[in-house]
């Protein structure tokens, strides 16, 4: 994928976590609201008409119940919801990290202006990385190697 694809999801998953908590934030305001209103609005209506018999009382006991499962059950949809969108930003600033250091800044912008199909650039990244990868590994071992020769033949010298 290009970088400024993968910025773009990323701002674009950002944008639907903040709905998704404005929406449960909502739904959980509506439904306290319905089960403190709906009760009393609907047995004042039933005692106007004069017949209040005990299955409506049990139905006006159970809104209150049925309104906070309703706002449990989003609550916790949009909790799980958030949580993968948080996983997929996260996987898409690592991608981005990866690009960055795969690339330097001439194969950036030549891979962001062509045309190239989405799954070539990104193999190629990956294969860029992994070479990259493997060329700072075996540096640092080289390097590990040559001060660890040093150590020894520094302690050779100082035991004579």
């Amino acid at each position: 994928m290009h970088l400024s694809n993968l910025q773009f999801e990323i701002q674009n998953e950002q944008q639907n976590r903040l709905t998704a908590a404005v929406e449960a934030f909502l739904i959980s305001f509506m439904a306290i609201i319905t089960a403190i209103l709906l009760p009393q609005i609907i047995f004042d209506y039933f005692m106007q008409n004069g017949e209040f018999t005990q299955a409506q009382s049990e139905f006006l006991a159970n809104i209150p119940t049925g309104a906070y499962a309703i706002a449990a059950f989003f609550f916790v949809y949009a909790l799980i919801g958030n949580y993968l969108r948080g996983r997929k930003i996260r996987q898409l600033r690592r991608d981005i990290e990866l690009m960055q250091y795969a690339f330097d800044e001439a194969d950036l912008s030549q891979l962001e202006s062509e045309s190239a199909p989405e799954s070539k650039s990104s193999q190629t990244g990956k294969k860029k990385a992994t070479s990259t990868s493997k060329k700072t590994a075996s540096a640092s071992k080289s390097t590990a190697k040559k001060s660890t020769a040093k150590k020894s033949s520094s302690r050779r010298s100082s035991k004579k």
